[in-house]
């Protein structure tokens, strides 16, 4: 049991030494807009959804945002995804659902579902994590989301 918590704290620092690694890299990003990036998270309204959507139409912010929920952690998909689910979502998620039925907003083809879904992925910890998987529990998290309204 210790052997195998060494391993998954060996991939979790090799995980992150590689993304402290490709943000050094990248001399030319300003500071600043790595700092602008705290005050993402938690989505607080729906126009806060749809500003990172338009954001994350960019490949290189969709990357560090992948990067940034994928070291949410969690030994499952479920907690990995929950956790990162909640980061992004907690006061909207009322609001949202996977496919858009009711009067909810769907996530199934939006940039966001694909964030969560290539954050949950990159988890380190995880042995075979699948697209299938993510999505169901992102399913289960929007469904049962705190203060969610009747579909």
């Amino acid at each position: 049991m210790i052997l195998e918590t060494l391993q998954e704290l060996d991939m979790k620092m090799n995980h992150l030494t590689s993304v402290v690694q490709s943000l050094a890299g990248r001399s030319n990003v300003p500071v600043l807009v790595v700092d602008s990036e705290d005050d993402v998270f938690p989505l607080t309204s729906m126009e806060d959804l749809d500003n990172l959507e338009r954001q994350l139409s960019e490949r290189g912010m969709m990357q560090k945002m992948v990067n940034r929920l994928s070291i949410s952690g969690g030994h499952t998909m479920k907690k990995t995804v929950w956790r990162i689910c909640s980061k992004v979502f907690d006061p909207v998620a009322k609001h949202l659902n996977w496919c858009g039925r009711g009067q909810k907003r769907g996530i199934m083809k939006t940039n966001i579902g694909s964030l969560l879904i290539g954050a949950a992925m990159k988890n380190p910890v995880l042995p075979s994590p699948t697209e299938a998987e993510a999505e169901k529990h992102i399913k289960d998290y929007l469904r049962l989301a705190p203060g969610r309204m009747p579909s």
